[in-house]
């Protein structure tokens, strides 16, 4: 029997208001300001339409299984794969189809996503940026599913597809994810606004240099910092806290500390510390950074790559593209001039 290959999955806080303000908004780069002639152009030229795998599987009707089954297949090839000939396989779909909790789920995604309009809408302006920045780029399709708690990989990006696992983004008052052991820190990004974003990280990396130049904490951050920058030009409209997945007050405390986060690091040479204790703490996620306040965000190195280059990108002539290949992570401090002065906060 052909192994049969089913994307279901890797396992069976209060909502911020997103409103923008005057005072909440960041300082917008003018020299990469999109110019509406050049976004109506590229809008033009893009169609985005979203399929749902979710669905059409789960709509499937017992008297007409397999050859509902079968059509499922050849729309979605990369779901499915293998021989829905065998019964074997026909008994693992159909159980997973039926299964209680998965079909529960299934009923919470239709309820919270009764139409991807919003979605659509969403991703048609942010990948209108996207193919005026990146001209040659393809735009990619669009699929969704519910993933069985993919909560490792909620939106995946390859071979030009985009899929999301509407499952991970049904808000974060959701039981499955308190009984997965997920922080809340952690499900306060399962939340619809965070699925754009969080596509376009996923797309950065196609123009990332190969993971492996990352050794030292700078290189990390920079990496990091690298996805934030990308995303926030193809969603230049977008607050902050959506794009790096921080609360309001949270995000508060990053900027308000800036300077303190920087001095903290210089003086006690951890830039280019190859120390994975010390990696960790500063880039993987926590509700908090161990060596700074409990109202500190996690993920402090991202913020602060972030910062870099941004500084870097205002302060040379730069494409970027080229700014995102770029391997030399120590030449984009220097050449960032970043130097954000220590305070008394």
């Amino acid at each position: 029997m052909k192994r049969l290959i089913v994307v279901l999955g890797l396992g069976i806080l209060t909502m911020i208001n997103f409103s923008s303000c005057n005072s909440c908004n960041r300082t917008k780069e003018k020299k990469f300001a999109v110019k509406q002639s050049q976004l109506k152009e590229a809008k033009q030229q893009i169609k985005i339409s979203i399929d749902r795998y979710e669905q059409d599987l789960f709509t499937i009707r017992k008297d007409s299984f397999l050859p509902d089954l079968l059509n499922v297949q050849k729309k979605y090839p990369f779901f499915l794969e293998g021989d829905l000939e065998d019964v074997r396989n026909q008994k693992q779909l159909w159980g997973y189809i039926n299964d209680p909790m998965i079909k529960e789920v299934f009923q919470k995604t239709q309820k919270r996503f009764p139409n991807l309009n919003k979605l659509t809408g969403d991703l048609l302006d942010a990948m209108s940026y996207y193919k005026t920045y990146v001209p040659e780029a393809t735009i990619p399709k669009v699929y969704t599913y519910v993933s069985g708690f993919d909560y490792e990989l909620p939106v995946k990006y390859m071979d030009n597809m985009l899929i999301i696992a509407l499952d991970m983004f049904i808000g974060p008052h959701v039981d499955y994810y308190d009984q997965l052991g997920i922080p809340k820190f952690v499900s306060f990004g399962y939340q619809p606004e965070f699925i754009v974003p969080m596509s376009f990280k996923e797309i950065s990396y196609a123009y990332l240099p190969n993971p492996k130049t990352r050794v030292s904490l700078l290189d990390y951050m920079i990496f990091e910092g690298k996805k934030l920058y990308f995303t926030e030009l193809m969603m230049p409209l977008m607050h902050d806290s959506l794009i790096i997945g921080y609360p309001f007050q949270k995000l508060d405390w990053a900027i308000q500390n800036e300077g303190n986060i920087w001095a903290y690091l210089i003086e006690n040479n951890l830039l280019y510390s190859k120390d994975n204790k010390t990696i960790v703490k500063f880039i993987n996620d926590a509700p908090f950074t161990s060596v700074f306040a409990r109202e500190s965000p996690g993920r402090i190195g991202h913020w602060v790559g972030w910062q870099i280059v941004r500084s870097y990108m205002h302060t040379n002539e730069v494409d970027l593209l080229e700014m995102m290949k770029n391997e030399n992570f120590r030449e984009i401090l220097e050449k960032s001039r970043y130097k954000p002065k220590k305070n008394n906060i």
